[in-house]
């Protein structure tokens, strides 16, 4: 195992706890604001058990003897399930953001501009810092996929 290996193998566990860290923080806020429901929508739902059955199907996969997280199945894997935690962040990112936007419109409405230009720079915020770790995260899914030796610089 090379120096680049080494490096590439320890941070691929940072990564993937940092994804799932992240993925949790935004499901529990999107929970939080869309109260009427008991279950997240079920495109949500499909894509969270997505990530699930991806994310333990790598960790099996790059686990066995002789294997190697980036190369072959694992990889590959590992493509989807970045793509998934991806996928999720935008989504997730949207209906928060939407849901703030729309809740400023109607506090506008009744309470004046003022009160709703707050919420709109709330959800701007919202989408600033999740526009961050979405193109971090599209760069990666790229450098990855393409098994180049910059994903390290992504990671």
């Amino acid at each position: 195992m090379t120096g680049v290996d080494f490096h590439r193998s320890t941070e691929s566990g940072s990564f993937g706890t940092t994804c799932a860290l992240s993925s949790r923080l935004l499901s529990s806020t999107l929970h939080r604001s869309v109260r009427r429901r008991r279950l997240p929508p079920p495109l949500l739902q499909a894509l969270i058990a997505s990530i699930l059955g991806l994310g333990v199907s790598q960790l099996v996969e790059s686990g066995k003897p002789n294997s190697n997280y980036f190369a072959g199945l694992a990889q590959n894997l590992g493509i989807g399930y970045t793509s998934c935690i991806i996928s999720l962040n935008i989504i997730t990112t949207g209906l928060v953001t939407g849901r703030i936007y729309f809740a400023g419109r109607r506090f506008a409405a009744s309470m004046g501009h003022e009160v709703g230009r707050a919420y709109t720079g709330a959800a701007a915020i919202m989408v600033e810092s999740s526009a961050l770790s979405t193109l971090t995260g599209i760069a990666y899914l790229v450098t990855f996929a393409l098994d180049s030796q910059l994903e390290i610089f992504f990671l």
